[in-house]
This record gives C-alpha cells, sequence and structure tokens, in this order.
C-alpha cells in the first residue's frame, strides 16, 4: 500500500464544518469530508473558479488560511502560520486573476502546489497578467524556498518565470544564484535564463553574467566535477554565461570553452551542442539575430 499522506489520514479533525462555492444558482456546498476528499486540482479549481467562503458548526464564517490547515495535524510540532485575512474576489475576476491573487496572497503548501501546476499550463496573453503572475510566482518560490529548500516545485515556479518575463526581469533570478542555494535551484535558474536568452538576444544582464563567470571560474575544476550533479550544474553554468556575455569579450568566451573542452568527459559539451543546436534552428527559422552567437557555440562545442 501507498505511504499515507496527511489529507488522508483517518481520524483528521476538521477545521470548518462546512465550505460553500459561488452563490444563488451556482452554489455548491462541501461538508469538511467531502472537500479533503477532492483532488488536489479540483479544490484549486474550485478556489480558483468560484468565491467561496468557510463556515463551523455554529455558522461563523471562519478565514481560508484557518481552514484550510487540516493537513496539519494538532500537535505535530509545526507552528501554525498567523491566519492572512480573506481576500473576496470581485464578480468580474477571470481564471489567470484568481491564479495571480491565491500565488500572491496563499502560505499553503498544498494550495500553492497546485497553483504552480496550474501556472505551468495556462496561457497568458494580456502583457499585464503576464507580468503580474510571474511576479507572483517569484514570491512563492521564495516562500518555498525558505520553507522546504529546493524542490520540483520551486524548479518548475523559476521556469516558468523566466517564460513569463521580458528579458530585463531575468535579473530577478539572481538571488537565485547566490551561495547558499541548493545545486538544484541555481540548475533551475540556469535553465530559465539559457531558454529565455537562446531565443530573444539580450547581452544587457551584467549582474548575471558576472555571477555566473564567477560560478565557472569555480566550477571548471576536476576537484568539483566528480558528481552528475556538478557535471550538469556546470553545463547549465557554460550554457548560460555563453548568452550572457557581450560579442566584445568572444576571447573570453572561447577560453571558458577550451578550458570546459580540456576536461574532458567531466563536462557532457555533446548535451550541451544538442541544446544549442535546436535552438539555432529555432533562431534561423524565425530570423532571430541570436543565431550569430548560437552558430559560434556550436563550433566551439567540437572537440579536436
Amino acid at each position: 500500500m501507498g505511504e499515507q499522506t496527511d489529507d488522508d489520514a483517518p481520524g483528521d479533525e476538521g477545521t470548518f464544518h462546512e465550505v460553500v462555492f459561488g452563490e444563488g444558482a451556482d452554489e455548491e456546498r462541501l461538508s469538511f469530508a467531502q472537500f479533503r476528499d477532492l483532488s488536489l486540482r479540483k479544490r484549486v479549481r474550485l478556489l480558483m473558479s468560484k468565491r467561496s467562503q468557510f463556515f463551523g458548526a455554529d455558522g461563523a464564517e471562519i478565514p481560508r488560511d484557518v481552514a484550510m490547515r487540516f493537513g496539519k495535524r494538532a500537535g505535530s510540532g509545526a507552528a501554525p502560520a498567523a491566519p492572512a485575512a480573506p481576500v473576496a474576489p470581485s464578480g468580474d475576476e477571470g481564471q489567470v486573476d484568481r491564479l495571480i491573487r491565491l500565488l500572491r496572497d496563499s502560505s499553503l503548501e498544498h494550495e500553492l502546489r497546485g497553483c504552480v501546476k496550474l501556472a505551468e499550463q495556462i496561457e497568458v496573453t494580456d502583457e499585464q497578467q503576464r507580468a503580474a503572475l510571474a511576479t507572483a510566482l517569484l514570491r512563492t518560490i521564495k516562500l518555498l524556498e525558505d520553507d522546504h529548500g529546493s524542490t520540483p516545485l520551486s524548479w518548475a515556479a523559476i521556469r516558468r518565470f523566466g517564460s513569463l518575463v521580458p528579458t530585463t526581469r531575468l535579473t530577478e533570478l539572481a538571488v537565485f544564484l547566490q551561495p547558499g542555494n541548493e545545486a538544484e535551484t541555481m540548475q533551475a535558474t540556469l535553465q530559465a535564463i539559457w531558454h529565455a536568452l537562446s531565443v530573444d538576444q539580450d547581452f544587457g544582464l551584467a549582474i548575471l553574467a558576472v555571477r555566473t563567470r564567477q560560478l565557472l571560474n569555480k566550477y571548471l575544476d576536476p576537484d568539483w566535477l566528480c558528481t552528475p550533479l556538478a557535471r550538469a550544474l556546470t553545463t547549465d553554468l557554460l550554457l548560460a554565461y555563453s548568452v550572457l556575455t557581450p560579442s566584445t569579450d568572444e576571447h573570453g568566451l572561447r577560453a571558458l570553452f577550451n578550458r570546459a573542452r580540456s576536461l574532458g568527459q567531466a563536462i557532457p559539451l555533446e548535451l550541451a551542442r544538442a541544446e544549442i543546436d535546436e535552438a539555432l534552428a529555432h533562431a534561423r527559422e524565425h530570423g532571430r539575430p541570436i543565431a550569430a552567437r548560437l552558430q559560434l557555440l556550436s563550433g566551439l562545442c567540437k572537440f579536436g
């Protein structure tokens, strides 16, 4: 049998008696047990799509953050977060705006998990909504990293942030390349930078260029490259720096690739070249200025 989670554990005491979604003919009422038994995706979709109100057995309304703490057992040792003031959605609030609101205001891990997954899938074309969603995701990333360290959830949020913002906002990811961050968080950040800049050229992100160069100078070392994770991280550093460094520093870029080639199989340059060639094909197909840089990088990855 699979491991039982807090949400599925028998004997959980309800933190609310009833939740009401929507109003009038659209109203949907669920008991605590019914709501708890919904899938995480269904819970988040209900919270996003309809106005929600939680009530105790005496009919008194309960703040959402208090009601949604049912995953935390009493006496577990976890200090309860201070309840946030309930945020009532406006009548014309759309799906994207609801998602932004939840990411911006919630402090509940299981709620944020579902929101990040939806943020990965939802299509957002409005520039203001894209900016707001990116800002809300950045807040969520920092919250998750502070509470739980590096996790697949925060990596997904980092990558989605990179896909939403103009290249100038990539500098906001610099915090995840500073000392103290775990390797996987840095790797997700570098991948977000590479995928954004291999499409839209921007050599004006000096803070990122300097930091990735510092890390490369440290990590292009046989003593460091002793685990698969270290090798993968260093390869992603090389890719990110290769689209960050300005054209005026082509000599320095060549020197770094020469160092990487001198390390032999410690740096999987054949994998880096596959990434570069894929980006190069896209750039040529769409007439992107970055094509010239990617052509250079493809050549620098060759041995011999």
